[in-house]
């Protein structure tokens, strides 16, 4: 099995194999969770045994972790069931590791309840390329990222939110004739001059980021990635 780093910012860079691969420790005081999520959750206790981190390995770490959000910023916190969201392709918080979202919600259940039901779960494409199958995932290994651009942040909104109607009401919110054309992601995507005024908001909350699975990053630290250009 190939090798499985997951990334940090400072000190916690120094700590990328052996956090991570640590057995989890799970609250097991209540029931399972109700088998009526509506997102399939794979459940990954960790690998056992560490690695020594060399310093070029070290270096290829401090590339990654340029604009990954561990603020908190991604917390999904509307209703009882509670779950952080990374913009790498990660639900979940690492619970148990010494990380700096390990101690936000990971499907915690009821909420504010501090019973975690979740380790993380993460985004898996399959396709052929070149008529040989491949996969990008961001979970266990990270072959889903965020690029270097500082507006590749999470974004939060929520229905009725300014510049967020959709359809059945109006939903051309900036009147040039085109419907939630100018998604949430900080760029004035149809280049009106205007940032972010008329897209889409689904729900109670929302939670919007941007990431690919060729960054430059991703074959860095997984030579063996072979990116389908998501």
């Amino acid at each position: 099995m190939r090798d499985r780093p997951h990334v940090r910012r400072g000190r916690f860079r120094d700590q990328v194999a052996a956090e991570c691969r640590r057995p989890c420790q799970f609250d097991r005081r209540s029931p399972l969770l109700p088998a009526c999520l509506l997102f399939s959750i794979l459940l990954f206790p960790g690998l056992a045994g560490g690695r020594t981190v060399d310093p070029a390995f070290a270096a290829k770490v401090k590339e990654m972790e340029r604009i990954w959000v561990w603020d908190g910023s991604g917390i999904h916190n509307v209703g009882n069931l509670q779950i952080h969201v990374c913009n790498w392709g990660v639900f979940g918080s690492y619970p148990g590791r010494q990380l700096p979202i390990s101690e936000f919600p990971s499907a915690q259940w009821p909420a504010n309840s501090g019973v975690e039901y979740l380790y993380t779960a993460g985004l898996w494409v399959g396709a052929k390329k070149g008529g040989i199958p491949v996969v990008s995932t961001a979970t266990p290994d990270i072959e889903f990222r965020p690029s270097s651009d500082p507006l590749q942040k999470i974004y939060t909104t929520f229905e009725g939110a300014p510049g967020g109607s959709r359809l059945p009401s109006p939903a051309d919110d900036d009147k040039d004739g085109l419907e939630d054309e100018d998604w949430l992601n900080g760029v004035d995507d149809d280049g009106d001059g205007r940032i972010d005024e008329d897209f889409a908001a689904i729900s109670n909350q929302m939670i919007v980021c941007w990431y690919t699975d060729d960054d430059p990053t991703a074959t860095q630290v997984n030579p063996e990635h072979t990116p389908l250009h998501l």
